[in-house]
């Protein structure tokens, strides 16, 4: 049976935490990381008010995509930086398996100083299924 429409399957490597607090009076912020294999990828992110999808990163279509949300400035000229105030947010993370057949999804909390405070989701989500979808769902409280 498949974890996730026809034929996805979900594989934790070696972090899948449901919820996090970050501390944003401290610089805290969430670093993302997805890499794509198969062909061109579609996915989208979406939190609080803040939306953007793979089209929006420079150099779209590439292997591997990285952004922040509420990061002090960008990682890099280009890379989305989601900024919200609200209290409470939820961030989820679209996957669109029509061209590509796996993506592995990293994130990590980070403190200002961009080192790290843990690993919050290390996993791999594939499907050889071009109906299948997937949306990737992290709970963050702010403090």
């Amino acid at each position: 049976m498949a974890d996730f429409g026809n034929a996805g399957t979900i594989t934790v490597k070696s972090a899948n935490e449901a919820a996090t607090l970050v501390d944003r009076t401290a610089g805290e912020y969430l670093f993302y990381r997805l890499t794509v294999s198969g062909a061109n990828p579609r996915f989208t992110f979406t939190c609080d008010s803040n939306k953007f999808s793979h089209g929006d990163f420079p150099g779209d279509p590439k292997s591997v995509y990285e952004w922040s949300w509420n990061r002090a400035a960008p990682l890099a000229p280009g890379a989305p930086n989601a900024v919200t105030g609200a209290p409470n947010d939820t961030h989820v993370t679209f996957l669109d398996f029509i061209t590509a057949t796996k993506y592995s999804l990293f994130i990590e909390q980070r403190r200002a100083d961009d080192t790290r405070v843990k690993v919050l989701r290390d996993v791999d989500y594939a499907s050889q299924d071009s109906n299948d979808t997937f949306g990737d769902m992290l709970d963050v409280l702010i403090k």
